[in-house]
This record gives C-alpha cells, structure tokens and sequence, in this order.
C-alpha cells in the first residue's frame, strides 16, 4: 500500500471513529491529498473524486462492520436483508432492495462507486420474537404525556428510573 493510500484511510478511520458525517471526512480526506474542493472555485470534478472515494469507503467499512457483528451473532442471525437507499438509489441496487443473503455471502453493499445501501439483519426462525415477547394484553396503554403526568413538576432523574406499573 503506498503512502497516500495509508494516509486516506487513516484520515476516514479517524472521522469514522469520531462519529462524524461524510462531509467532514470529506474534508480531511482533502487535507490529505492536498487539494482544493471548492466548487465555486471550479474544483467540481476534485469534490466529486473525493466524495466518491469517501462515501465509498466509509459506507464499505460501515457494513463490513455490521457484518462482522452479524456473524458475532450466528446462533440467532440467519442472514441480512439488503437495504438500498431511499433517495439516489441507482436501478441495480433498488433491484436488490429486500434480497436476503446468508451470513457469509460475498454479495454486499456498497455495490459500485457512491453506493449508499446498507444491510440489517434477518433473524433464525428459532430466534423470531413470539408471544412471550410481546406486550401484555392487559398491560396499561397511556400516551407518553399521560404517563409524564404522573410525576410531580419537580420530580428527579431517578423518579423518572423507578418502575411505574
């Protein structure tokens, strides 16, 4: 790997960690390869460069990640469901919106340059949610404002912790 390749992915493993967004990752990755973006300034075609390397990169590790995670969890994950984009999401990934692949598939996103799609994950049948899971049927139905009012005005943090049922 050489050296600007290595300085690339530190800077966007850096933003990643920070939690931040594309854009500014987008301007360290820029920082980085000592160039200008401003579109104003005519730099369309470098803005364009850099988004693409970042939003790409940035949404590979994100779903490598969440496949890592996935197969942590083989014993009640079955596979993960493909989740294109709801805006700017090309004909290719629409067409496999909802595809459900098994832990382990080589298909994943992002599936070309700028892709934005994403994976979730699909569950064992075993591991499915039943009735014991579910609310009781008995259980209190209140709106959030109902259940806020009963606490006092003055109430603390810890008054809100304490079970109400």
């Amino acid at each position: 790997m050489d050296v600007l390749t290595a300085q690339i992915r530190a800077a966007i493993s850096q933003g990643m960690s920070a939690g931040e967004g594309i854009d500014p990752i987008m301007r360290r990755v820029r920082s980085v390869m000592g160039i200008d973006t401003d579109r104003r300034k005519g730099y369309r075609a470098n803005f364009n460069r850099v988004q693409t390397i970042t939003r790409t990169v940035v949404n590979r590790a994100s779903n490598d990640g969440a496949l890592a995670a996935y197969q942590r969890n083989a014993d009640i994950l079955w596979g993960y469901e493909w989740l294109a984009a709801r805006v700017g999401a090309c004909p290719d990934c629409r067409e496999l919106n909802g595809n459900r692949y098994r832990l382990g598939s080589e298909r994943r996103p992002p599936e070309h340059p700028n892709c934005r799609c994403a994976v979730i994950p699909v569950l064992t049948p075993e591991a499915q949610p039943d009735e014991r899971s579910a609310p009781r049927p008995d259980a209190p139905r209140r709106t959030f404002g109902e259940w806020l009012g009963t606490f006092a005005a003055n109430a603390s943090i810890v008054d809100f912790l304490k079970p109400s049922f």
